[in-house]
């Protein structure tokens, strides 16, 4: 039994010995791989371009993944590949040559160089896709030089002697005493104007003389005949102005009629505020007329318009007070 598990080991460790050297990656024989880095000197952390090349014999290669470097730091790497062409055949009995024409395979990729001073970058790893030859390969090394970004001559640089005479900056010319003097009379002038204005006696406005409501109806309506608003077309506005000029009118003098009542609330609360029912009989088709031309868009003509005016105004003028007649 101690033979056979020394036997066992053995045998183990040949085929990870076999399996390390397979992933070991080797020079491509032959000298058909090339490798570059452009420009050659560069400044640290400065992105160059790695370009390489290898003549594929074997029927393929696969792009390996770049090894880890905490210095290097490769961008999109963009494989390329240009296939040869066989020479022509002569004659339409000719064979095709038997030797092999090989492909050439490109790589290009940006690289960043984080370190100062002569820098192998190793080469690109590649695979055989022939199953008879799983060996890994490498391109040849490469070396670029990496200064860094400040040259020892940054800092000690020789300065141009001045040249005299020079004149002092203008914040060094300027008397700031004197525009502090300046900006404290400006602000005490404007303080003084402020305070002075405000000690005077403020004059109480001329108060108006307010209109009674009969009177503000009748300016308004003579204010609307003025626009002429059904010669223009425009019944509905007319209509909608008209009746915000009654509606003002009954609210402010049946005092019931609330605002926002809708028209048969507007009839009931003016009957029930004692309102003449010849009034109510002539301004229940008027509120109708007016809602279907504003909120049915109805027809209507100039002469049904001027109508509804004089009946707005007939209302208002039977509704104003009696003027108070002076003693001899």
């Amino acid at each position: 039994m101690r033979s056979a598990g020394l036997a066992a080991a053995v045998v183990a460790g040949l085929l990870a010995q076999g399996a390390a050297a397979a992933e070991t990656p080797a020079s491509i024989p032959g000298g058909g791989a090339s490798a570059s880095v452009d420009p050659g000197v560069a400044r640290l952390g400065e992105r160059v371009t790695y370009r390489g090349r290898v003549i594929q014999w074997n029927g393929g290669m696969k792009l390996l993944p770049p090894e880890l470097d905490g210095d290097l730091t490769w961008g999109a790497r963009r494989p390329g590949l240009k296939r040869a062409h066989p020479p022509a055949r002569v004659g339409k009995a000719a064979r095709a040559p038997a030797r092999f024409v090989p492909d050439t395979l490109t790589i290009e990729a940006p690289l960043q160089v984080f370190r100062t001073g002569v820098v192998t970058i190793p080469g690109v790893r590649l695979r055989s896709v022939d199953p008879r030859d799983p060996a890994i390969y490498r391109l040849p090394a490469v070396n670029l030089i990496v200064v860094p970004v400040l040259g020892p001559a940054d800092s000690n640089a020789d300065l141009k002697p001045p040249r005299g005479p020079l004149a002092a900056p203008w914040w060094e010319r300027v008397s700031w005493s004197l525009v502090a003097a300046g900006v404290l009379g400006v602000a005490g002038a404007i303080a003084a104007l402020v305070w002075w204005r405000r000690r005077r006696p403020v004059e109480p406005p001329i108060a108006a003389r307010r209109l009674q409501p009969g009177e503000a109806a009748l300016a308004e309506l003579a204010a609307l005949r003025r626009l002429g608003l059904p010669g223009k077309g425009r019944f509905a506005e007319h209509a909608l102005q008209l009746s915000h000029i009654a509606r003002r009118f009954l609210e402010a003098t049946a005092m019931t009629p609330r605002p926002g009542d809708c028209t048969p609330e507007l009839l009931e609360h003016l009957e029930g505020a004692g309102v003449h029912p010849d009034d109510l009989d002539r301004l229940a088709p008027l509120l109708g007329l007016w809602d279907r031309l504003k909120f049915g868009r109805a027809p209507s003509s100039a002469e049904e318009a001027s109508r509804a005016e004089q009946a707005v105004e007939a209302m208002v003028r039977r509704r104003l007070p009696e003027p108070v007649e002076r003693a001899a």
